[in-house]
């Protein structure tokens, strides 16, 4: 590979403009300040070692420097080593420079090409000649990975959604039902010179787009393609890095695994200054009197997104055209920041002070859906090992049919132990066939109704499977259940009553407790 090094200032905001990026090349020495390169109010020496990527930094004037916010160059002569991604800032913070190395990957050889104009690049390969300035695309597993100009790592990121955010169908129908490769517009004229002014200050422009629709052919892949190549096209000599998810899996926003992959993958390990990076889209759960074309945002994923990566963020009306927009959203669904975690009490249960086991001999009907906490409550509350009565454990999940489960049921109780139905129980139904079993064994019957919502429950849902794949908790937990069950759940449900022949309902709010910070920060996260 062959690298390169550049101080990138930072000293800009989103919407402002900025010095320009200052090559360094390998062992040659650039002053940088009152007579150098920036222009600035300091003045240093600035030497890059390219093999060890490396600056060596020494100061030439009274005038104090620092690294990293840390005052460390206050003497002529002094000097300093910074690496990748490190802060030089020269007198004030207004000329903050990043250290930002430019690599290319493969074996790819910079040449300057006699039929290109000032200042254009193109690679060889071997014998042959590539336009770095085309669209290069692969594929990360459900992740599709498209590459546009040179690339390279950058601690100053500006983020994007694609639809509704920088580009929108012309003929103004949802971009899943497109017109072909060439319905497509820029979604305001000023969004190519944005870009273009972003990069201009340093930023790494990458798009993070979700196109499940794709795997259903809306659009079709090759389509989409088309349609890429065309925007790139018209943007210009930009260099650009999209990132579409195919599937409703890790990567899909807002869940994070796209963003880790951008960081570890495609930008090299550098660590981005959240500061001063931002991210913008639409999808920002706006209802529809606060949005000029009265619809109301389809999702708040892009919202989500960025509190997620903990990026600053911004929607197409604030950013392209600088308009203030309202305050008011929803988050759609369950927001896990409003949640509280458990507390060494316990669960709540209503009504207060009721007792989770009892000596004497009784069924206990779990009702709830899935992912509510159930089979966890019950290990932790209601296990041979902490009561002194015994509560068999009757769980359709470990049996396979509801048929199986009365059987088991009723052979504990006959060996005069109690039991717990873990299962979801939605209706009379499902609930009914253990209150009559219970009459016909002469044992009553109380119902564990737990008041978790669809969406709360969605949210575990989505915690325990990625839980299961880190490997987060010693006790094994169940695998993931698909969303339709639990939507399946709602379409079913029947409030339980005591009419139904139950000695008491219990209504339970479940108490989480994190085996360490990871799974609280987990479960922290938007997911939906």
């Amino acid at each position: 590979m062959e690298y390169y090094c550049q101080l990138i200032s930072s000293s800009s905001s989103q919407n402002s403009s900025s010095s320009p990026p200052v090559e360094l090349r390998h062992k040659e020495t650039v002053r940088l300040g009152r007579d150098g390169a920036t222009g600035g109010t300091g003045q240093v020496e600035v030497t890059a070692d390219i093999d060890s990527k490396e600056v060596l930094v020494r100061q030439l004037s009274p005038v104090c420097s620092s690294v990293a916010g840390v005052l460390v160059l206050q003497r002529e002569g002094e000097t300093a080593i910074i690496g990748p991604g490190a802060k030089l800032e020269l007198m004030t913070e207004k000329d903050a420079l990043h250290i930002k190395y430019n690599i290319f990957f493969g074996q790819k050889k910079a040449i300057e090409v006699a039929n290109t104009r000032p200042g254009e690049t193109e690679y060889a390969q071997g014998d042959s000649v590539v336009d770095m300035y085309t669209c290069r695309w692969d594929y990360s597993q459900s992740l599709l990975v498209m590459e546009y100009g040179p690339q390279s790592p950058s601690p100053l990121v500006a983020a994007f959604d694609l639809d509704s955010t920088l580009i929108k169908t012309r003929s103004g129908r949802l971009p899943f039902k497109a017109a072909g490769p060439d319905d497509w517009t820029f979604w305001m004229p000023c969004v190519p010179h944005k870009l273009l002014a972003a990069e201009a200050s340093g930023y790494r422009i990458v798009i993070f787009t979700n196109q499940g629709g794709m795997n259903y052919g809306n659009p079709p892949l090759s389509e989409f393609k088309l349609k890429l190549e065309s925007v790139m096209k018209e943007l210009g000599r930009a260099s650009v890095l999209l990132l579409a998810s195919l599937e409703d899996d890790e990567y899909r926003k807002p869940r994070t695994k796209m963003w880790e992959y951008f960081i570890e993958c495609k930008n090299e390990g550098v660590m981005v200054d959240m500061n001063e990076s931002y991210y913008v889209g639409d999808a920002a759960g706006r209802p529809k009197h606060v949005k000029k074309d009265g619809k109301a945002d389809f999702s708040c994923s892009d919202r989500k997104f960025a509190a997620n990566i903990k990026i600053n963020f911004s929607l197409p009306e604030e950013f392209f055209l600088g308009e203030p927009t309202s305050s008011e959203f929803s988050w759609y669904g369950f927001n896990p920041r409003t949640y509280t975690p458990g507390v060494e009490d316990g669960p709540s249960l209503e009504p207060r002070g009721t007792l989770i086991t009892r000596e004497a001999q009784e069924i206990v009907v779990f009702v709830g859906p899935p992912a509510a906490g159930k089979s966890q409550f019950y290990k932790d509350y209601m296990r041979r090992e902490r009561n002194k009565r015994h509560y068999s454990h009757v769980s359709r999940d470990l049996l396979g049919s509801w048929q199986k489960c009365v059987t088991e049921c009723r052979e504990g109780l006959v060996a005069g132990y109690s039991a717990v139905i873990d299962n979801t129980s939605p209706d009379i139904e499902s609930r009914g066939r253990y209150i009559q079993l219970g009459s016909q064994c002469g044992v009553p019957v109380r119902c564990f109704w737990f008041m978790t919502s669809l969406e709360h429950a969605l949210h575990n849902n989505q915690y325990r499977n990625h839980c299961i794949k880190l490997k987060l908790y010693k006790d094994d937990i169940k695998k993931m259940v698909p969303d339709s069950a639990l939507r399946s759940y709602k379409s079913r449900f029947v409030e339980p009553s005591l009419a139904e022949g139950f000695s008491e309902i219990v209504k339970i709010k479940i108490s989480l407790h994190f085996p360490n910070k990871m799974a609280e920060d987990l479960y922290m996260k938007f997911w939906d």
